[in-house]
């Protein structure tokens, strides 16, 4: 991979974390599983499943074309669907407690560098950078 090209082995990391995070705080608390139900808009779901669609078809490997040209594209449809939960996260708990559920997902290159270009509105505000 060159260096312009996002990290998509750690934004996938990313993806898969958080979903399974936020699916174990839901699962330990029913009343918060109910409040995720809820935050869930039609559209947003809707959006995140025709996401992980074409995530799926692509996901398999490399055909000897160009990695770069295929792998940018799924970097951004992964911190989309980050982003839609983040979004959804953020309706239901404090921005201090989404961050808690994935706390070395913040810290990669890539997400700071595509945060940076906004990509990502309610990423930001989950895994913004500390200091000042």
């Amino acid at each position: 991979m060159t260096e312009k090209t996002p990290d998509i082995f750690g934004l996938a990391y990313l993806a898969s974390e958080f979903q399974a995070a936020i699916e174990r705080k839901a699962r330990a608390n029913p009343a918060l599983a109910a409040a995720f139900e809820k935050a869930v808009r039609p559209a947003e779901l809707q959006e995140m499943m025709r996401l992980m669609g074409i995530l799926e078809k692509r996901i398999p490997h490399d055909q000897g074309g160009n990695e770069d040209a295929v792998q940018a594209p799924r970097a951004v449809l992964l911190l989309e669907l980050v982003d839609y939960y983040a979004a959804i996260s953020l309706r239901v708990m404090k921005e201090d407690e989404v961050r808690a559920l994935v706390p070395k997902a913040g810290q990669t290159q890539t997400v700071s560098e595509l945060l940076a270009d906004n990509h990502a509105v309610n990423l930001a505000k989950v895994f913004r950078p500390e200091g000042p």
